[in-house]
């Protein structure tokens, strides 16, 4: 399958081919990176978490319903379904005199896209396209944000309509980043500098954006190790094991190893010990470990592209882009 219609990104031309071919190379450079390379690394922003939380009230109904819809609709097995180009536009807060940024400037957020967010989009279908340059924005006020509020009014602001924006500030309320799910009443992500360019963080918010919950998700009743209540409760995600949440917020401690092994001995309340999943991107494992969603929630992020952010698409680009 040829890709026609990629925008140009930078003055870089992002033809069918030239599109695929960069996509393939940041693909396999992180399948054949040395495992001592890809794991084990304290990173930059390492103990910053995300601050998405699901919505409450009839919000978190409707999430509820549409997610039970999707499992309604679930057939035969869990492939690509349908590919469907994503464009992003970045907006980068730097304070009033121009000083900030994350690692790499918008090259870091790019390659980002490229390497660590398209090819683990690749089993659902979705591929991330910054079509127009960063938006640059110097502005003390909202480079350190206080708190959703203040964010929710920085996006009123500067949201471009019916794109995946992505807000890197400074600190985003102590926090490493977060999202809005499609039934909230806010359309943006934003992420710390410390933590757009760390290899998973991005791809996580993104998650949530496209309706993936934390793997130890609890709003919706503690999920059992044996999986007889996954489709009613934790993450509602079958094939992610059941999760008893990675990092111990009151010692700022994980619960995995720098081998990315899962060192807790929590039990749930059958009194089986949990085994949960340190790689899955949704998790709060350490940032370098996360680097694989499972096959269904890859089919819940493309049912979502379709089902609550069909309204993004590439038609939302600028002309000439």
């Amino acid at each position: 399958m040829r890709l026609q219609l990629i925008p140009r990104c930078e003055g870089r031309i992002l033809s069918g081919e030239s599109f695929v071919i960069r996509l393939l190379i940041g693909f396999l450079t992180f399948v054949l990176l040395p495992d001592s390379q890809v794991k084990a690394q304290e990173l930059p922003g390492e103990n910053l978490q995300c601050g998405t939380v699901l919505p409450a009230g009839d919000s978190l109904d409707s999430l509820y319903a549409r997610h039970q819809r999707f499992l309604e609709g679930l057939g035969g097995p869990v492939g690509l379904l349908g590919l469907k180009i994503i464009p992003v536009q970045f907006h980068i807060i730097r304070d009033d005199g121009g000083s900030g940024g994350p690692p790499g400037g918008e090259g870091g957020l790019l390659t980002e896209l490229d390497m660590y967010v398209n090819p683990r989009y690749a089993g659902a279908g979705l591929v991330f396209v910054a079509c127009a340059p960063a938006n640059i924005v110097n502005s003390t006020e909202f480079q350190t944000l206080s708190d959703y509020t203040e964010g929710n009014t920085m996006a009123s602001m500067y949201n471009v309509p019916n794109v995946l924006n992505i807000y890197v500030v400074d600190d985003p309320a102590g926090l490493c980043g977060w999202a809005w799910f499609t039934t909230d009443p806010y359309d943006y992500v934003v992420l710390a500098y410390d933590c757009a360019t760390n290899t998973s963080t991005m791809a996580h918010e993104i998650g949530h954006y496209f309706d993936l919950f934390h793997t130890h998700e609890t709003k919706f009743g503690d999920e059992l190790v044996d999986g007889s209540n996954c489709t009613t409760a934790g993450d509602l995600i079958c094939d992610t094991p059941a999760d008893p949440i990675l990092f111990d917020a009151g010692t700022m401690m994980y619960k995995v190893d720098l081998a990315c092994m899962y060192t807790g001995t929590e039990m749930d309340a059958n009194g089986q010990m949990y085994m949960p999943d340190p790689t899955n991107l949704m998790s709060y494992s350490r940032k370098d470990c996360r680097d694989n969603f499972t096959p269904l929630q890859l089919a819940k992020a493309n049912y979502t592209a379709d089902n609550g952010r069909s309204y993004v698409n590439l038609i939302s680009c600028p002309p000439g882009t």
